[in-house]
C-alpha cells in the first residue's frame, strides 16, 4: 500500500456524512493503490475503502453486528445431517 503525505484530522472523522466522505477519509490516512476504481467526485475511490477494510479486518465485526441488529434478514434452517454409517471408524 502506498501512504499519502497528508494526514487526516479529527475533524475529518467528525465530518464523515457519507460513503464518499469516508472514501476520502481513507484516502486522507493514506489508503490507496497505484490504480483508483470507481472514483468519486470528491476524488476518492471505491478502491480507498478496499485497501482501508483489508487493513483493518477488526472493522468487519462491528459492521456485522450493525447489520444483524438493524437488518432484516431470512433466518436460516439448519440442515439435518443423517448418517449413514460410511465414515464410521
Amino acid at each position: 500500500m502506498e501512504y499519502s503525505t497528508t494526514m487526516a484530522t479529527t475533524k475529518d472523522v467528525e465530518s464523515v456524512r457519507t460513503i464518499k466522505d469516508f472514501a476520502l477519509l481513507c484516502k486522507e490516512m493514506g489508503y490507496k493503490a497505484p490504480w483508483d476504481q470507481l472514483q468519486f467526485e470528491n476524488g476518492a475511490s471505491v478502491t480507498n475503502l478496499l485497501e482501508f477494510f483489508q487493513d483493518n479486518p477488526g472493522i468487519l465485526e462491528p459492521m456485522c453486528e450493525w447489520v444483524l441488529e438493524h437488518c432484516e434478514l431470512e433466518e436460516e434452517e439448519e440442515e439435518e445431517c443423517e448418517d449413514d454409517g460410511e465414515n464410521d471408524e
